[in-house]
């Protein structure tokens, strides 16, 4: 009896301390738990004035507006994630704008995740300026959250994880996603809720996203690709990217600037993440 409870003893003890253990190690990012489980989303360059309208090819019923064409393929398959970063002037401009205060809360209001840009000119800026911008986009149009343009690919996860924790706990947005464009260290993931780990003129490889995404160690939450001067898509274009990342957004728009539209099959695209396969062929 006395070495039984010796051993129950010895066995809480070290159950206490592997558990102090473990809840003092720093991490950044979830495991890949939901990994080809969670739904993929699509996450919109939306740097288009809420007053243009130039999407009248994109696919949908009755609009050429763009901001209303995304608001219309959003209702139409309202369990995909859908993100929208918008850009009034390279950031949050020098005052608040109702025009474009008027087109986020419409966003918003259907169901649209809004992020603010926020260049980080490779993390040469001070953290103290883009705390500045990120409070504008909170007190003049109340976003979602922030997206950092720019990113430096190494070496700067305090940089980063301190800009995602000013977002968070000051001004209470609850996302933030960041832009890379490439592979970065694994020690990235988490600096920011969501990487841009491919940005780029056609689709990433499978390969490739399975190396950037370090997969399957990682939630897809944690990843983001994008691709332009796409001139047309299949429905496995889609579903086969989505075990990787948790946001796909593919257009047809071109250099010098890719995302002062929406491509004309954005409602297929949007369909296929609604019902395509999130499990690697």
């Amino acid at each position: 009896m006395i070495e039984q409870s010796s051993r129950i003893y010895t066995g809480l003890v070290v159950a206490i301390l592997l558990f102090s253990m473990i809840s003092t190690v720093p991490h950044y990012a979830s495991a890949a738990s939901t990994t080809g489980v969670t739904r993929t989303g699509v996450m919109i360059s939306l740097y288009i004035s809420p007053t243009s309208n130039t999407c009248g090819q994109y696919g949908g019923p009755g609009t050429s507006n763009c901001y209303d064409a995304i608001i219309s393929v959003h209702n139409l398959h309202p369990s995909v994630p859908m993100v929208a970063k918008v850009n009034p002037s390279s950031g949050p401009g020098t005052a608040p704008d109702a025009t474009h205060l008027n087109g986020y809360n419409k966003l918003k209001a259907a169901g649209i995740t809004v992020l603010g840009y926020v260049p980080t000119h490779y993390a040469a800026d001070s953290i103290a300026s883009k705390e500045i911008l990120i409070d504008d986009y909170k007190n003049w149009y109340n976003l979602d959250g922030i997206f950092f343009d720019e990113m430096a690919n190494s070496g700067q996860e305090t940089y980063y994880s301190t800009l995602t924790n000013y977002v968070k706990n000051v001004d209470g947005m609850k996302m933030t996603v960041c832009n890379p464009g490439t592979s970065v260290p694994q020690s990235y993931v988490g600096t920011c809720d969501t990487l841009e780990i491919a940005e780029s003129a056609g689709l990433p490889s499978l390969s490739t996203l399975q190396s950037r995404t370090f997969y399957p160690n990682y939630d897809k939450s944690n990843f983001f690709m994008l691709a332009h001067d796409t001139n047309s898509i299949t429905q496995t274009d889609v579903t086969d990217r989505m075990p990787y990342v948790g946001y796909e957004y593919i257009t047809n728009d071109v250099e010098p600037n890719p995302y002062d539209t929406i491509p004309p099959y954005f409602l297929d695209e949007v369909a296929y993440l609604d019902t395509g396969s999130s499990t690697p062929s």
